[in-house]
């Protein structure tokens, strides 16, 4: 009788229940039998590969649609922080600036002068 190939799961727990199984299996209908779950397994290697296709090139385009919206929303934030005459600062509780929005043309101070330095050292 000649061997059937069966998948490679498949043939791996039957080999850890006896190295001769699949020669003690060898009536056709166990034959049948491995066959068809060997034909399962295969099913459920092709479902996960087009499981991971999808979800991949879902993550892909939501990754996309991030990007767009953060420059979005980048670029409305700039032009409203633009369009405001006054500085503005971000700084933490400590009263340390992480981000000076000042005019180009005012000459009070830059927003480099002011990043990373602590309210108390800028504003004494």
């Amino acid at each position: 009788m000649e061997s059937i190939k069966f998948h490679k799961l498949l043939q791996r727990q039957l080999k850890k229940v006896s190295p001769q199984t699949l020669e003690l299996l060898e009536s056709d209908d166990a034959q049948k039998l491995l066959s068809l779950i060997s034909s399962a397994y295969e099913g459920f290697d092709e479902d996960n590969y087009l499981l991971e296709r999808s979800l991949e090139i879902s993550f892909n385009e939501l990754k996309l649609y991030q990007l767009e919206q953060k420059s979005s929303y980048e670029s409305h934030l700039n032009a409203m922080v633009s369009a405001m005459p006054d500085m503005m600062f971000l700084n933490n509780s400590d009263g340390k600036f992480l981000e000076a929005f000042v005019k180009e043309n005012q000459d009070l101070i830059t927003s480099q002068e002011i990043v990373g330095k602590f309210y108390k050292d800028v504003f004494p």
